[in-house]
């Protein structure tokens, strides 16, 4: 008894003598950029701008966070295009429909510009792209300051808040090369494009310039530029995306990588949708690794 009263007595003292100090998080970062501040170019910001779209519910007043949302959801621009444009529409149980048309423009001065529509209903039409809305509820459109996020009130009442936050993403730079004597090789290429169509789903091919004839018009490409041609897209892995024009952009896919490992292409090519097969079944392709001798294979010949 003696001796557990003389230990209490001693942890006591101990904490009146050396009284245990409060944990807390701290963090001090120091920063040292040196040299000049080069300005970031229009396509360097096209190719690295990522768009993320997430969904939080809050209370009424916006300040307490209830929970996030399961949706999430990413844009990025392909090709040459100067914009996102997409249909988003989710539905979350004893809430309204969120049915969201969005495009983000990047203007050649690097300005981003939102333009926000909610419709009080969103559903798919009779092909895969085709969107049918409702009721147009609100709009705006605006310049962003500051790269900062956009928080779009979608429905409140006097208990909830739910807010669709799309935040704009300025991804590391990823360097995109142009690798002129490496052929581009397929196998099992599966083809298709934003409008819904399926040009191909088995084609295999090897050569410095490849060409595709299918429905939907003619595709030639390559890894090095070419006369008559134009930079329209990347490639990396076994994926490809190019938007040889307008708002058409095109996705290829290969059983096989198209470049080693981390590397990131750039691709040349163009698009002739007057030269097309009859059926939709019907595929034709060619290769060859001179450019003396494209010319007697383009445009359906």
């Amino acid at each position: 008894m003696k001796n557990s009263f003389m230990m209490s007595l001693l942890l006591t003292l101990s904490f009146a003598l050396f009284p245990i100090k409060k944990v807390m998080s701290n963090s001090n970062d120091f920063g040292n950029w040196k040299g000049d501040i080069k300005a970031l170019s229009n396509q360097n910001f096209r190719h690295r701008f990522e768009l993320i779209g997430e969904i939080f519910i809050l209370d009424a007043t916006g300040k307490k966070l209830i929970t996030k949302g399961r949706e999430h959801r990413s844009w990025r621009i392909g090709g040459q295009s100067q914009s996102i444009e997409s249909n988003w529409s989710t539905k979350l149980d004893g809430y309204p429909e969120v049915a969201i048309k969005h495009q983000w423009k990047i203007s050649p001065d690097n300005t981003l510009t939102a333009k926000i529509q909610q419709y009080d209903s969103m559903s798919r039409g009779n092909k895969r792209d085709d969107v049918k809305v409702g009721k147009l509820i609100s709009e705006t459109e605006k310049v962003l300051e500051n790269f900062s996020e956009l928080n779009w009130i979608a429905f409140q009442d006097k208990n909830y808040r739910v807010v669709v936050r799309f935040t704009p993403v300025l991804n590391d730079e990823e360097s995109i090369q142009t690798y002129k004597d490496m052929p581009l090789s397929a196998s099992d290429l599966v083809v298709t494009d934003n409008q819904g169509y399926m040009w191909t789903d088995n084609l295999t091919f090897e050569g410095k310039y490849v060409g595709i004839i299918t429905h939907r018009g003619e595709l030639v490409l390559s890894f090095s530029p070419f006369k008559n041609a134009k930079e329209i897209g990347f490639a990396k892995d076994n994926e490809m995306e190019v938007n040889p024009e307008g708002k058409l952009m095109i996705k290829l896919r290969s059983n096989t990588s198209f470049l080693p490992h981390n590397l990131k292409a750039k691709v040349f090519g163009f698009y002739n949708p007057k030269i097309k097969t009859a059926r939709a079944s019907s595929t034709k392709s060619f290769s060859t690794d001179r450019e003396d001798s494209l010319a007697s294979h383009i445009n359906g010949n």
